[in-house]
């Protein structure tokens, strides 16, 4: 077995990749970044300690088969699965994906697989969380959610035709300042 050992970099530059694939080939309005944390938790799970070469090519693999899939018009298939397995499935997901970001947010080491091994490790070390890592965690957490209000938030009256040059601009630069979050 080979120890796990993959560069935390290459999980921030794929992060990107995917957004700007769906850039020049995306047919709709919104991004579906939530689909790739669900795929992307899947394959953490799946390659354990298998090293980055087995990451790499799970990976890749999974990509190919999303897209035959797409080719093959195969997204109909959701239509028959019903929309409280989805949302079952969509909620499980954001649980487990909520779960294993807790131990980073609060500053313990280890992992787990699953839930329950998740939530063990943090029990276990919950005395030696880092309160550095605890109160930046929180702070960015906080700073997001102000910035989301923060984009609802107008100048002058509701209905922009009543509004002047200057309110408009101004509105326009905080809605831009909350989106960019």
């Amino acid at each position: 077995m080979y120890e796990k050992k993959f560069i935390f970099q290459y999980g921030l530059y794929s992060s990107f990749v995917g957004t700007f694939i769906y850039l020049l080939f995306g047919t709709s309005k919104v991004v579906p970044m939530g689909p790739t944390a669900i795929v992307a938790l899947l394959i953490n799970n799946t390659i354990g300690t298998r090293g980055p070469a087995y990451a790499t090519l799970l990976c890749f693999l999974t990509g190919i088969i999303q897209i035959l899939m797409s080719f093959a018009g195969l997204g109909i298939i959701i239509n028959f699965i019903s929309v409280p397995v989805c949302s079952g499935f969509t909620s499980a997901s954001a649980i487990l994906i909520i779960t294993s970001q807790v131990k980073d947010l609060i500053g313990v080491k280890g992992g787990g697989g699953n839930l329950l091994k998740m939530c063990r490790i943090v029990l276990e070390h919950i005395g030696s969380i880092s309160i550095g890592d605890t109160i930046m965690g929180f702070a960015c957490i906080g700073t997001v959610m102000l910035l989301k209000a923060f984009s609802t938030t107008r100048i002058g009256p509701k209905e922009e035709e009543l509004q002047n040059v200057w309110q408009k601009n101004v509105n326009k630069l905080i809605w831009a300042i909350g989106a960019f979050r």
